[in-house]
């Protein structure tokens, strides 16, 4: 009888701490968390958006508007650890017509601002080079804009080698005024690591995956850019993740950081408050779960188990994942309601 009930007990500690490692905190806001486009964690500056189509930006006490659409656009913001430029895209269409390579409208404001202007219309938007510049994907005209955000006169196209793939959507790196890591994709469906110099106006590989059911991520963390190779074909298993020194001259890859057997799920992010990465890991179980690698260390952690996971972004001091449309916090305070989101 004292075996079976130490038994038990064990059962039961092993249960609560299963639970315990795998649950993450729910971010708490005084505002409607599924409004919410982005919230600075000290609480003084929230852009969220209303079912009418309306853009909100909240400040100092105070509540005003700044861009209005038709009822039931989709916003979306972008906005960088540098903090100077706010950057929003909005599909007017969203609950009409559904497609990945739809083009969005891209709005450019001060951040903190009310004095949105439309750049263009594209994808995949980022802003690049503290704030200066910002990157999008032309779909219509198969390239890369870049362009300077306080003279619109000034921007460069990249070429792209992409035919239409809906499952496809490049990513741009300004390094500098000059050199631009971006992905790309060929007509047969493997992707590419360039590099694109705009003084000569060419591009160079630096890397391909080996077939076409691999895809790459990048992203760049202060002097390093990281990328991801991934696959969900059982039949090109494995996973790498590799590391380039862009202070280097030519670039080349540094170092190996992350290989498995297994086929991560990628989304790949370079969390510059946090100075560390992660990416969705798919464990032997075959669930999946949130990776994080340190730099400084050289080590990685499993930090949760949500079992479903799709997704990780930044928000501020913020590392989240959304699901079931709640924000899971994986790095930073999830509890906003102990700040005035009003005050500045």
């Amino acid at each position: 009888m004292a075996l079976k009930n130490k038994i038990v007990t064990f059962l039961l500690l092993f249960s609560s701490l299963t639970s315990l490692r795998a649950k993450l905190p729910i971010l708490l806001t005084k505002i409607d968390v599924s409004k919410i486009l982005y919230l600075s964690s000290d609480g003084k500056n929230t852009y969220y958006q209303n079912s009418d189509g309306t853009l909100f930006h909240a400040s100092n006490y105070k509540v005003e508007s700044i861009l209005k659409k038709e009822e039931g656009s989709k916003f979306q913001a972008y906005i960088s650890h540098h903090k100077q430029k706010a950057l929003f895209s909005v599909d007017q269409s969203f609950l009409k017509s559904y497609s990945p390579i739809k083009e969005k409208a891209l709005y450019i404001s001060d951040f903190g601002k009310n004095n949105p202007s439309f750049i263009a219309n594209g994808l995949s938007p980022r802003l690049q080079l503290n704030d200066q510049w910002l990157s999008f994907f032309d779909a219509r005209n198969n390239q890369l804009v870049l362009q300077n955000i306080a003279n619109r006169e000034l921007k460069h196209i990249i070429p792209l080698a992409i035919h239409f793939n809906p499952y496809f959507i490049p990513v741009a790196l300004m390094l500098d005024l000059n050199t631009i890591l971006y992905l790309d994709q060929d007509k047969e469906g493997y992707q590419y690591l360039k590099v694109f110099h705009l003084e000569k106006k060419e591009s160079k590989n630096l890397y391909k995956t080996k077939s076409i059911s691999r895809f790459l991520n990048l992203c760049l963390l202060n002097k390093t850019a990281f990328l991801g190779d991934f696959s969900l074909d059982p039949l090109s298993e494995g996973t790498a993740i590799l590391s380039i020194d862009t202070t280097k001259s030519p670039l080349d890859f540094e170092s190996n950081i992350y290989s498995s057997k297994q086929n991560d799920r990628g989304a790949l992010l370079c969390s510059h408050s946090q100075n560390k990465l992660y990416w969705i890991q798919k464990n032997k179980d075959k669930q999946t779960s949130i990776l994080q690698y340190d730099p400084k260390t050289q080590k990685t952690k499993s930090i949760d188990d949500l079992e479903a996971v799709t997704n990780i972004f930044e928000m501020d001091q913020k590392v989240l994942s959304l699901k079931n449309g709640k924000y899971h916090v994986i790095e930073g305070d999830h509890d906003m309601t102990k700040q005035d989101l009003l005050l500045k």
